[in-house]
């Protein structure tokens, strides 16, 4: 790097700084900006200051932010209890308190299906789903929202969804594309969920060195059922 500062000066007949001088101003450069010029912007995203959130509301039901995730564990059918698979999971947040205002788990990839059935589940009330699996508690929030906020996702673009959200006053916000960190919200309640997930008997895992020797299949224990509960 010292030679071909020094080789640049030379060529535009100005005087080499000093060693000291260059390593200064190496120190200098933020890493931020290091990344972008190497990397592009994208990859510099991280070492971007944080102003807040990127979505805000005012009151309950306001805004809805839908996200999906593929779970990091492994469930086994009702019968034989033999591995079928790591199930989706569809999230509805309430925006403006940060609770779970409803959600959807499939072993089908994230769908319109999906997507409205996670939506039925927030606008509902949740006592009878609570008794169903014998919780005692409340889940107090449901209701319609005035909007959803969702990413570029073709689940999220069908003309069923928009046609069925339209109907009831729901307005469908897009996402920006290559920002995921707009929705950070959905993201770090989903993070946090993997971390419990985690702890469970045929989880997978974040990815294999973490998994380690770990055998999820054999491990496999809960259904869809003892999962969602």
């Amino acid at each position: 790097m010292i030679i071909e500062v020094k080789r640049h000066c030379i060529e535009a007949n100005l005087k080499p700084p000093s060693k000291n001088t260059i390593h200064l101003r190496i120190k200098e450069i933020s890493t931020k900006t290091t990344l972008e010029k190497r990397k592009g912007k994208k990859a510099a995203h991280p070492f971007t200051p944080n102003l807040g959130p990127s979505v805000e509301a005012e009151y309950p039901l306001q805004a809805f932010m839908m996200d999906h995730t593929k779970v990091d564990l492994i469930v086994v059918d009702e019968f034989q209890r033999l591995p079928l698979g790591r199930p989706w999971l569809s999230l509805a947040i309430d925006i403006y308190s940060r609770c779970i205002a409803g959600f959807y788990l499939s072993l089908e990839a994230p769908s319109t299906v999906s997507v409205g059935l996670c939506l039925t589940h927030a606008v509902f009330a949740k006592e009878n789903y609570l008794k169903k699996f014998g919780i005692n508690g409340t889940w107090p929030i449901f209701g319609k929202p005035n909007s959803i906020y969702v990413d570029q996702g073709t689940e999220f673009k069908s003309l069923a969804l928009e046609k069925r959200c339209a109907q009831n006053g729901i307005k469908i916000f897009y996402r920006k594309v290559g920002a995921p960190h707009l929705h950070g919200i959905v993201e770090r309640i989903i993070g946090n969920f993997m971390k419990e997930i985690h702890t469970l008997p045929g989880t997978t895992f974040s990815n294999p060195v973490e998994r380690g020797e770990y055998n999820s299949n054999s491990h496999a224990a809960l259904t869809m059922r003892e999962l969602e509960k």
